[in-house]
């Protein structure tokens, strides 16, 4: 996951740190979310349908979920919730899919230097 993730980084920036850089933007992971800036955040959501979004949010750390929750409309929540509610159990690589999805919007953002992150 992360940590190899990291690890890997780490190593590639010391080789080329142009390299790096761009490996950096392909790797936006999940678990990032967490790390996105909220107006970055709401931009690229905009860009996915609430089925998929209920769908990416089954089973997902509640620090997720919860920075995803808070950073579309009301409208959009209702719609994720009654999404979830007719949904039957979804299989596993739907979910993945669906995560894919917004994560991919969220590297397109960050190719085109539009994505922001929260400062530490």
């Amino acid at each position: 996951g992360k940590e190899l993730r990291d690890g890997l980084l780490t190593a590639v920036k010391e080789e080329d740190s142009e390299v790096g850089d761009k490996v950096v933007n392909l790797m936006i992971i999940w678990e990032d979310i967490v790390q996105v800036a909220d107006r970055s955040l709401q931009e690229g959501l905009r860009e996915v349908d609430s089925q998929k979004m209920a769908l990416a949010l089954v089973k997902a750390d509640e620090a997720i979920a919860e920075k995803i929750k808070a950073n579309i409309s009301e409208r959009a929540r209702a719609a994720i919730e009654e999404e979830t509610s007719l949904m039957s159990a979804p299989k596993k690589e739907d979910i993945e899919q669906a995560r894919e999805e917004i994560v991919g919007a969220l590297r397109n953002m960050n190719e085109k230097g539009e994505l922001n992150f929260i400062e530490e």
